[in-house]
């Protein structure tokens, strides 16, 4: 979720349906062959569809994609605290506890769903979500300033005797998450934070979730490099992180609006004032006259139901380590540390639901104004990103 102009900005996803992202399956396998290891045809046994429950919200995916859902009639929201547009307040959910099933079947040896693993009720693990900004994982000083509550074992709402992951399950150096996650287990009707405090980051540092190039030194894919935005300046127009040029993802040089090549590379779109608009939506960001004036609010809920689905060639993959509760003799599979996930690109329903945006810009700045505040879309996510006009960035 990218960061909104103004100090007292916000933008929210889902209200109304749900937010989400298509995965392909096909290509998801970074061990063994593709030939050999396939998600198509029946899926699990069940025909062309399949329905997966993630805990407390459900999804419906198909024989060749599946969608994940953060949330279905609730939402998820995301507030500025500063007027210009920087990334570092970009925003994270991290799914820590996703459960990938993996089941051999006749003349296609392998497919997969996703989902929670079960607890010992037999009921399904409550999906655990956590929220974290860009700025406190790259952190300052060599050191991380993420909330010591997101980086402990999260306390399961479905069994008070479990514990669900911390966002420091994934650090390198885990000897204080362990110790922690012991000590809570142990001890689940007592405070937590006997081993992980704000200081000692539960044994996290910027390097869990910003390597070089990308990649962490597990062969893990970096949180941070999800994020191509990141380093760009207020005034920096999103479009430059794509593959394809401006003109082939739909921006011509006058700024006017075309439809983008199929082929092109095209993570980042403009979002048009309207269905087969040439003019790009714009927003105006003003704060009031004086310290004890009104402060106008500028704002739109938007739905992406009514769009054509478009799918960009380029899809966004990243890598994550795995085990395995049984080992598959056949191929390289077993021998494999590693699992790709790849979100394709695309615009428009997934799945038969909308994707809803809403966001609304705010300022306390006195007489702030810009007038020329430009709004794109991430493709993959389906959130807003945000630039400003080059000669309208007059809030401090």
């Amino acid at each position: 979720i990218y960061s909104t102009p103004g100090n007292k900005s916000q933008s929210n996803y889902g209200q109304s349906t749900t937010d989400g992202s298509r995965t392909t399956i096909g290509a998801n396998f970074t061990t063994g062959s593709t030939e050999q290891y396939t998600s198509g045809g029946n899926f699990l046994g069940l025909g062309g569809t399949l329905s997966v429950t993630y805990g407390t919200s459900e999804t419906t995916g198909n024989s060749s994609e599946v969608t994940d859902t953060y949330s279905q009639g609730t939402g998820v929201g995301s507030l500025s605290t500063l007027n210009p547009v920087d990334h570092g307040q970009d925003m994270f959910i991290v799914w820590l506890n996703p459960a990938v099933s993996i089941t051999e079947s006749g003349t296609e040896p392998v497919s997969y769903s996703m989902g929670t693993q079960s607890e010992t009720d037999g009921q399904p693990e409550p999906v655990d979500l956590v929220e974290v900004y860009a700025h406190d994982m790259l952190g300052a000083n060599g050191q991380t300033t993420v909330p010591v509550g997101v980086l402990m074992p999260q306390p399961d709402p479905s069994n008070s005797n479990n514990f669900l992951p911390g966002l420091a399950a994934i650090c390198t150096n885990g000897s204080l998450y362990q110790q922690e996650l012991a000590w809570d287990l142990a001890n689940p009707t007592l405070p937590q934070g006997q081993y992980c405090n704000q200081g000692n980051q539960c044994g996290c540092q910027p390097s869990d979730f910003n390597g070089p190039n990308g990649v962490l030194a597990n062969g893990q894919s970096a949180i941070l490099s999800l994020d191509p935005l990141l380093g760009f300046a207020r005034t920096d127009n999103p479009m430059n992180a794509n593959g394809s040029s401006l003109q082939d993802c739909g921006m011509n040089p006058d700024m006017s609006l075309t439809t983008p090549s199929q082929s092109a590379d095209c993570r980042y779109l403009p979002l048009p004032k309207s269905i087969g608009d040439s003019t790009q939506w714009t927003e105006k960001l003003q704060g009031p006259s004086s310290p004890d004036g009104g402060i106008p609010i500028n704002s739109a809920t938007l739905s992406d139901s009514t769009m054509n689905v478009q799918t960009q060639v380029k899809s966004v993959s990243f890598g994550v380590s795995y085990s395995w509760k049984v080992k598959y003799e056949i191929g390289s599979f077993a021998s494999g540390n590693s699992w790709a996930w790849t979100e394709s690109e695309s615009s428009g329903s997934i799945n038969g639901y909308a994707n809803s945006m809403g966001y609304a810009m705010e300022t306390s700045t006195v007489d702030c104004y810009e007038d020329d505040v430009r709004v794109y879309y991430d493709t993959v996510f389906h959130t807003f990103v945000y630039q400003e006009g080059p000669d309208s960035n007059t809030c401090p």
